[in-house]
This record gives C-alpha cells, structure tokens and sequence, in this order.
C-alpha cells in the first residue's frame, strides 16, 4: 500500500488568488493492511536515536531530540521525538510525537503529546492525541517517495486536536537555511481544518524537516546534532 485510502475528500478552492487549495473536511483512512517494520530509516525524515536539531522562529528556539527506545500506540512500536520550545531559556511548549514507518516506506504520525507551560507548570494539553483514543487515527508524516501528482492525503485525524492534509508540491530542490544548504529536497503543503494557519515544510534527505513557513513566521534550521546512541 502506497497511500492512506481516502474515505471521504472534499476541497474548497480560493477563487481569483494563488493560495493553496485546503481541505473542506477531514480524511479518513483505512489502516488495516498497514503492516509496520521497527525504526523509521526514510531518507526524508531519518530519526536515530540521539539525534538534535535546533531550530529558530523570531525569539523562540525549538529543541528536536530523537529518543532512545521505543513508546507502544495501539499495539505499535513507535519512535519518539521531543521538541521543546524556548524563549529567554524559559520552556513554554514541550511535545512528544510517535513515528512508525510502514513496509512501503511512508511514514506514519500515530499520536502527539504536548504541554504548554507557564512558570514551568503545564497549563494545557490541547493538540495532544493518540491512534485509538477519542476516534483518532494515524496519517501520512512522510510519503514513501515525494512526487508531485496532485494527490492529497490524510497527516493525522483526531478531531477536536488535530485534521491535517498534506500534499507534495515541489520535489529535487535545495535549501539553505543557517545550518547550511541541503539538497534533495521536496516541499510538502500541510492544509488544516479550524483556525489554524497552513504551512510549508521543506524536507531534505539525510536530515527531515529544515525550515517550516507559516504566513507571519518561518522556523528554520539552525544546528544540526548526529547523535551518539
């Protein structure tokens, strides 16, 4: 299996301006012949344990590790990452996502886990969800091979936390970002339900994601840590 088999699809159109298509409403997935392999090796989204990447936006820094071990959702062996958002060294966002990667290659998001603090106490857990918990299912992170076709799939559906769609829409570029400049890029435009802003993620091979564009901000790489587990 390729891509999430799309379940109900609907898309609305700005008329007259050059904004991305966004989804009317959400996608739904059949994941029952998804069969899951141990660790996520994706060339566009390689997470090794031990792994760091620092990223800005204006006055926050973002802290992305790749944790050492596995976390289980709904029965699946899934790879952690932690990214902690700071500013003046004050955290005020901490939040876990959960990998797998399937034997086709993509790259599932199966749950999130996320705080948002003030004097270093959680004050929210808003966004944070799990594959079989409250009707949520996994999505497509990252396809098997980036193409530019037109398709849009499901990133993740839980509603009332989160109903992203993805699509590809540039593929063999290079990126330079203050970490460097990378190559073998693709660009993924991620539409979203609700009042949450559409962004565009740059992924390039070796590293993942190395600058995300929102409309008033864009968060790019800065530091770029191998890991030593």
């Amino acid at each position: 299996m390729k891509w999430p088999i799309v379940a109900a699809l609907a898309f609305a159109v700005a008329c007259g301006t050059s904004e991305m298509p966004v989804a009317a409403e959400p996608l739904a997935v059949d994941v029952d012949d998804v069969r899951f392999v141990d660790g996520v090796t994706h060339r566009h989204l390689p997470l090794h344990p031990g792994d760091r990447r620092v990223f800005q936006q204006g006055l926050e820094r973002i802290d992305v590790e790749v944790l050492n071990g596995i976390f289980v959702v709904n029965g699946i062996s899934c790879t952690q990452t932690r990214s902690v958002v700071f500013i003046d060294e004050t955290r005020i966002q901490d939040t876990y996502d959960r990998y797998a990667q399937d034997t086709d290659g993509n790259v599932w998001l199966l749950g999130e886990h996320t705080c948002a603090f003030e004097d270093d106490q959680c004050v929210s857990q808003e966004g944070s969800w799990a594959w079989g918990v409250g009707g949520g299912l996994p999505g497509i992170a990252v396809p098997a091979q980036p193409t530019v076709d037109g398709r849009r799939f499901s990133m993740a559906l839980a509603p009332g936390a989160v109903e992203d769609v993805g699509e590809v829409i540039q593929t063999d570029g290079d990126v330079t970002v203050p970490a460097g400049t990378f190559g073998d890029c693709f660009t993924l435009h991620v539409g979203r339900l609700g009042p949450t802003p559409d962004e565009l993620r740059s992924f390039c091979a070796g590293v993942g994601v190395v600058r995300t564009e929102r409309p008033r901000t864009t968060e790019e790489l800065v530091e770029l840590v191998p890991g030593t587990l």
